[in-house]
């Protein structure tokens, strides 16, 4: 329980630290978010009666002050770009993130932990170089190429998945996974070559200790 409070007072830490940042670097970067929603020929006197309006010509330290004890009552403001409040945006689509996140650490645990077994079960040979291959370009090859190759291939050419678009899950299973199924194995494929490395490495550690060496002595003197 000590060690779960410690978690938690550190994430909340964190997160103010880093909500902290982004409001600074976002005050002090060039542009101006009135110009942004009105537009650059919008009259001086609208501009103006919009910012004061969203509070945008007060210190940046009031306008962080009112965004965080706004923040901790669940009020996260209105989005400039949407025009709707955050918080109705963020649940709109976070049945769409929760689903693909899930199905991606599915697909993951469902590549990397027999893939990375059979890795040190064959250390040493040819295919544990292939594997390792595959871990070293899965590492090196960024998630957006990934993503349009399997574009190209499985949308394009092969018309077998949706290039794109979104199905909830009240219209169908089988049409839910089918709009999922790229994206996720896309994410899955960068997570997979990480853990395939890591079982690899914690088998063969395990391998290596004196009790696994004396089961295997017993075993083969039997």
């Amino acid at each position: 329980m000590n060690y779960i409070g410690k978690r938690l007072v550190s994430a909340v830490f964190l997160i103010l630290i880093v909500s902290f940042l982004s409001f600074v670097v976002l005050i002090f970067l060039p542009g101006d978010p009135v110009k942004l929603m009105l537009g650059t020929e919008a009259p001086p006197h609208v501009a103006e009666e919009l910012s004061r309006q969203y509070g945008f010509d007060r210190p940046w330290y009031e306008q962080y002050g009112d965004w965080f004890f706004s923040f901790i009552q669940g009020d996260l403001g209105e989005s400039f770009l949407y025009k709707q409040p955050v918080s109705e945006i963020i649940a709109k689509r976070l049945p769409m993130t929760l689903s693909l996140t899930l199905l991606s650490i599915i697909m993951a645990v469902i590549i990397a932990v027999p893939v990375g077994v059979f890795a040190a079960a064959k250390k040493g040979s040819l295919w544990d170089s292939l594997i390792q291959a595959f871990v070293q370009i899965g590492i090196a090859v960024p998630n957006f190429w990934v993503g349009i190759m399997f574009i190209l291939l499985f949308a394009v050419m092969f018309p077998l998945f949706p290039p794109g678009g979104y199905v909830p899950l009240s219209e169908g299973l089988f049409a839910h996974l089918k709009t999922l199924f790229l994206p996720a194995l896309t994410l899955a494929l960068a997570e997979a070559v990480v853990l395939i490395r890591m079982i690899r490495a914690s088998l063969l550690e395990v391998l290596e200790k004196d009790y696994m060496t004396f089961s295997l002595t017993k075993r083969i003197i039997r």
